[in-house]
């Protein structure tokens, strides 16, 4: 669950109580049960940036003592001035935002893209030291080449440090691109996948539409730069899953995820649930036994695309 962000429009906290009640369940009401979300990504931003109603509800909780796995990232700057990972240990420490939270330590902290102004040995020490601090339970990494991947991994051996431990990448079915050299990578090292933008940020999720009709999609920069150069391959996957689900008689939303989740070497999506239908789309995307069959034909007009989300 990715919480408020610039591409999505910000929570009201009533909302963000009530997904977080189906979530994790709720305290003061043991009638309400869980459903088991293990992790809650809590992305933090920049800072300077208040925290959003998604932080501050997670930062109640863990004041009351209750327990919620967390994963943080650290944010990607928008000026290429300013370094995408801090140079200092001491800087890195600073910005694992635990402490911002109410916790004294985040189970799983990911960098954000590869950093091409620092070397790698110094991010990879300074992740390192974190884990040691305790401020971190483990370290991941997010979209890069395989190559770079595959060197971090090498470095963190060599020198004993902390090893990545995830990889967050764009996969979906508009972008299979990581299923060429990232996820054999991820299978044969046992790194964990959790894939970002698993919908294509809502287009598999509803009917084509050559022009935006929600006000995210018409503010949606970035997901414009992904897949507008790949709109007339993508139109073909994205009415196929509307064949699928109709067959199925699900949406389109399960369609996809559970697509994702037959995926071999993927752990699980990161779902960017803002209502209580895209969370129950998401959870009775677990128990969607898709067939052979099924995935052969969502697979079958795919074409190959430009390397996306990460340079």
């Amino acid at each position: 669950m990715i919480p408020d962000g610039a591409a999505r429009p910000a929570l009201p906290v009533a909302e963000v109580r009530k997904l977080f009640r189906a979530i994790r369940g709720d305290s003061q009401n043991p009638s309400v049960p869980p459903f088991g979300i293990p992790t809650v990504d809590a992305a933090l931003p920049n800072k300077g940036r208040p925290l959003g109603a998604v932080h501050e509800f997670l930062r109640a909780r863990l004041l009351r003592g209750e327990r919620c796995p967390i994963r943080c990232r650290n944010p990607r700057a928008k000026e290429r001035s300013y370094p995408v990972v801090p140079r200092l240990p001491r800087s890195i420490r600073a910005r694992v935002g635990a402490h911002r939270l109410g916790t004294d330590y985040v189970d799983l902290y990911q960098i954000h893209r590869w950093d091409y102004e620092t070397p790698i040995e110094e991010t990879l020490e300074a992740l390192s030291d974190v884990v040691k601090a305790g401020k971190a339970r483990y370290v991941g990494a997010s979209s890069m080449h395989a190559w770079q991947f595959m060197k971090a991994l090498g470095l963190q051996r060599q020198h004993g440090w902390a090893p990545f431990v995830s990889m967050q990448n764009h996969l979906n079915l508009l972008y299979r691109e990581e299923e060429r050299e990232m996820l054999p990578l991820c299978r044969s090292e046992g790194i964990g996948v959790v894939s970002w933008s698993p919908l294509a940020r809502g287009r598999l999720a509803r009917p084509w539409q050559d022009e935006p009709t929600t006000a995210r999609a018409a503010t949606d920069e970035v997901g414009r730069g992904f897949y507008d150069k790949s709109k007339s391959a993508d139109r073909a996957v994205v009415e196929r899953v509307g064949v699928i689900a109709a067959q199925r008689g699900v949406s389109r939303a399960q369609i996809a995820l559970a697509w994702l989740l037959h995926k071999d070497g993927v752990t699980a999506p990161i779902v960017g649930a803002t209502k209580m239908a895209q969370l129950n789309d998401a959870l009775s995307a677990i128990t969607l036994s898709l067939s052979q069959t099924d995935i052969a034909a969502l697979e079958e007009p795919y074409v190959p695309h430009e390397v996306s989300g990460f340079a």
